[in-house]
């Protein structure tokens, strides 16, 4: 019974990392495209930029130079086109492996769309010593390491014992009939010779199933002297014990570190998503001011364009504290040990999954199931 509950720790904890990782490898899908399409509006500005200063290029407004420059914005944000789609793309691949397995093939169509907003999060504190008590009552690892201490009690209880003295009793219990008359009504009887003796026919009662009964009890009782190896046992199953119990020890306090690392990450985050959206606000004006300067003549494509590159950059900077937002969500709740209980995941629902989801409702006496590959 020990070593199953500690086979479903066991395999609880596997399910928890894995629903972390997908949490994870989700978000940067979000990220990956909000990126893309980021670079795509980029483009696109460039895009009109050129058309602009080739029309006043046309008319004399602008200098061939001017046209260059916006030529090689235009090029450097197709490059930043092309390198964001792949990163999208291997990003849904990832989430794709990591969900469906065997039903990404090479020549596979199928994409993931996002169903929620990556600009919108809910903001929370945490308090430090709830989130430590969740974390001890739900991380499959400290249930995992009492069990182990239960187990290892046993056996220094079990050591111990073999130190004691030692009675072994030896109870035994037969028939016979060897005395007396044979029974003239049984079977090959008649090459049976009268025994005589003092006592009654236990022939016939042997042949008739009521034969004589013997009893037997016998006892050895020791008392080991020396006994090193017995000792040398509890000393060994001791020290287990107390390791055991060190480890625990151990884990409370790398909880304790997870869980305030968790929570000034998730503060970070959230300052870093502040701190962004102010340096997206600031970028985008400086844009506008430039290009109202180009229209009068006052500023170069070359410099709407850095200026438009420096608001890619904060709000790419915005998408990344967005999604470090998201999975520091993820890595606090894996912390906790509640991530299962917070996307409704049963683990008795788990054991019957097979490749490629044959089966699509589970029940509790499913719970015992192997998974089978």
């Amino acid at each position: 019974n020990t070593l199953h509950a500690s086979t479903l720790q066991d395999f609880r904890r596997v399910i928890m990392d894995t629903v972390r990782d997908t949490i994870s490898t989700y978000w940067t899908v979000v990220a990956e495209g909000e990126q893309l399409r980021v670079a795509n509006k980029s483009l696109d500005t460039g895009r009109a930029l050129l058309e602009q200063t080739r029309t006043q290029y046309e008319v004399g407004v602008k200098a061939k130079v001017e046209v260059i420059q916006a030529e090689a914005g235009v090029a450097a944000r197709e490059l930043d086109v092309i390198r964001a789609d792949a990163a999208y793309q291997n990003s849904q691949d990832r989430l794709i492996d990591a969900v469906w397995g065997v039903r990404l093939t090479p020549g596979a169509k199928m994409r993931v769309l996002p169903t929620d907003d990556p600009l919108h999060f809910v903001p929370f504190d945490v308090d430090p010593k709830l989130a430590t008590d969740l974390a001890i009552e739900n991380r499959p690892e400290v249930e995992s390491l009492e069990l182990d201490i239960q187990r290892r009690e046993t056996l220094v209880r079990f050591a111990k014992n073999q130190r004691l003295p030692q009675l072994d009793l030896n109870l035994t219990y037969g028939t016979s009939g060897i005395e007396g008359k044979g029974n003239p009504d049984a079977f090959g009887t008649s090459m049976q010779a009268d025994t005589g003796g003092k006592f009654a026919d236990s022939h016939n009662r042997w042949f008739g199933r009521s034969g004589n009964r013997d009893y037997s009890v016998t006892g050895v009782f020791s008392i080991p002297l020396g006994n090193s190896n017995a000792r040398h046992k509890v000393s060994k199953a001791r020290l287990e014990l107390r390791r055991a119990k060190t480890e625990l020890t151990r884990l409370h306090q790398q909880i304790i570190v997870e869980i305030r690392r968790g929570i000034r990450l998730l503060g970070a985050a959230r300052k870093g998503i502040e701190a962004s959206e102010r340096q997206r606000i600031a970028a985008e004006e400086q844009l506008r001011a430039e290009r109202i300067r180009l229209e009068h003549g006052e500023s170069t494509p070359f410099d709407v364009l850095q200026k438009e590159s420096d608001l890619v950059e904060a709000e790419v900077a915005k998408i990344n504290a967005l999604q470090l937002y998201r999975t520091s969500e993820a890595d606090l709740d894996r912390a906790q040990g509640t991530i299962l209980r917070t996307h409704n995941i049963v683990v008795g629902s788990i054991s019957g999954l097979r490749n490629g989801f044959e089966k699509e409702s589970f029940a509790w006496d499913k719970l015992l199931e192997p998974i089978l590959p």
